[in-house]
């Protein structure tokens, strides 16, 4: 079989990141290219075969599609790869694949409007029933494409637990993302003054946010100062994503957890990372979450913007070297059997098959 990924960016991260992970369990099952339309400098997260193409041009695109004869072609979240596709002629099976956040949602309308487009697509793919559901519901495809889950993969092999020490002497609190309003990264400072000012022996981490503009970065430092806690408080703006299990793994070992504010999110990749790696995830209970992490058994939920019961989550973690002990191993095994290469791989493997069989 013959598989082509489309993507608007390659950069590190992401959709990039899936589809190296895919890479691994499509190995000796397909052979696999991956079209991008824009270079970020993101090749060097996939270390399997793939034939990797940057193309910008709508023309050359269409060569592209023409001359390789696909079996099977993945739009991820790029409908503008639809018109260079279909006038190459290609009229073998395409399935959509949706992984983008909530604001740019919208393009589904369209390509819902779109008949050469959507008579083309057999099914749609999310990673949580969450996101289905959305699509199915809010964008109207309930009854007019089969909208297909196969949750993001994981490489639990890299991400894992890693007991080797030196650790952080206080606990570390952990907050990872961009720093953007569906983030709401003001909610995490919110719960580190409450921790601070209840005395909680801890420190803060705030992991990523470098594409933040200058404005936004003086914001969050005005806050710190505000609300007086920068002098417990690190800014790691840019950390490498080969270098996040061990960023997780150091949170772990301190007996610290990963607090996560976001008002929305369609899979939870962080969430996935961090109880991957035995760190304890206090999240709130919105989006897919819940469907990821189970309330007191594979980590936390507390109600969006709930930031004193949010911290009363956390210091009932830090408190408990049972509970965290207990709930990390359960996280871990939860992730391995829903996200890890084997068991994500093949539900993808799945919702592709079915849409060549059904075409």
């Amino acid at each position: 079989m013959k598989i082509c990924f489309c993507y608007r960016y390659l950069i590190l991260g992401g959709v990039t990141t899936q589809i190296a992970n895919r890479l691994k369990y499509l190995a000796g099952r397909a052979e696999v290219a991956a079209l991008y339309l824009e270079d970020f400098g993101g090749a060097g997260a996939i270390d399997s075969p793939c034939d990797i193409r940057v193309i910008r041009d709508a023309r050359a695109q269409q060569r592209f599609f023409a001359e390789r004869r696909f079996d099977l072609v993945s739009v991820i979240d790029t409908p503008m790869i639809y018109g260079p596709l279909l006038d190459s002629g290609y009229a073998g099976p395409v399935v959509n694949e949706v992984h983008t956040t909530t604001k740019n949602l919208s393009y589904l309308d369209a390509l819902r409007r779109d008949k050469r487009s959507l008579a083309a697509i057999r099914a749609l793919v999310a990673p949580s029933r969450y996101l289905a559901r959305r699509i199915e519901s809010e964008f109207g495809f309930a009854g007019l494409k089969p909208v297909r889950v196969a949750p993001n993969c994981l490489d639990t092999r890299a991400f894992a637990p890693d007991r080797a020490p030196p650790f952080p002497e206080r606990p570390v609190i952990l907050w990872v993302g961009k720093l953007d309003e569906h983030k709401r990264y003001t909610d995490f400072l919110e719960i580190a003054a409450r921790l601070a000012r209840a005395g909680t022996h801890c420190e803060f981490w705030i992991a990523g946010g470098q594409t933040a503009k200058h404005e936004r970065a003086m914001e969050m430092y005005h806050a710190l100062d505000r609300l007086d806690i920068a002098g417990r408080t690190r800014w790691l703006c840019q950390v490498d994503y080969a270098h996040m299990p061990r960023l997780y793994a150091l949170a772990a070992g301190s007996g610290g957890c990963l607090v996560i504010t976001s008002s929305d999110e369609s899979f939870g990749m962080t969430a996935a990372e961090a109880m991957a790696c035995g760190l304890p995830v206090v999240a709130t209970r919105v989006g897919a979450l819940p469907e990821l992490i189970q309330e007191d058994e594979t980590g936390f939920l507390y109600d969006l913007g709930d930031v004193a019961g949010a911290a009363h989550k956390v210091k009932a973690v830090l408190a408990d070297a049972g509970l965290r002990q207990r709930t990390s191993q359960a996280a871990r095994a939860r992730v391995e059997r829903i996200c890890s290469i084997e068991a994500a791989g093949a539900a993808y493997f799945d919702a592709i098959r079915i849409a060549i069989e059904n075409g």
